[in-house]
């Protein structure tokens, strides 16, 4: 039967703190290790994403509430709201300067510098490419391999 990931959240049965999550993953990768026919990490990955997707959506509609119940808390209750420390950052200003002439001379130079590193990187790269062609680049790493999941 399949878990009904809004149920999960918004009714868990306890909140983990930092322990309980790193025992879970030690867990995981331990039954990973172990193997048998019920380790399915192809599966779980593509439910750990759907709950990633889940999450970054339900944050942004839960912020401004959280926000609010937030502000309802002195410093000390901050220190431990349900095994989380909470700090309510305040949001910043943005600034139009493109009326300065001053500042459109700057940042037309600036991006002629920038330009100019584009290009430098440009040729750097292609320099490089020749080089694992012909064999003169030495390998200091190789990455281990992924996997890009994207949700349908």
């Amino acid at each position: 039967m399949e878990t009904n990931v809004l149920e999960l959240v918004t009714n868990p049965t306890s909140i983990a703190d930092k322990q309980s999550i790193m025992d879970a993953v030690e867990h995981m990768k331990q039954r990973y290790e172990e193997g048998g026919l019920c380790v399915h990490p192809l599966r779980e990955l593509i439910i750990l994403k759907q709950i990633e997707a889940f999450c970054k959506e339900a944050q942004k509609v839960a912020m401004p509430w959280a926000v609010q119940e937030a502000d309802l808390l002195n410093e000390k209750e901050r220190k431990c709201v349900h095994n989380a420390k909470v700090a309510v950052k305040c949001g910043g200003t943005k600034y139009d300067y493109s009326g300065s002439a001053e500042w459109q001379e700057l940042k037309a130079e600036e991006d002629s510098y920038a330009e100019e590193a584009k290009m430098a990187a440009n040729k750097r790269k292609a320099v490089e490419k020749n080089m694992e062609m012909v064999g003169t680049a030495v390998a200091i790493e190789t990455t281990a391999p992924s996997l890009v999941i994207t949700l349908l």
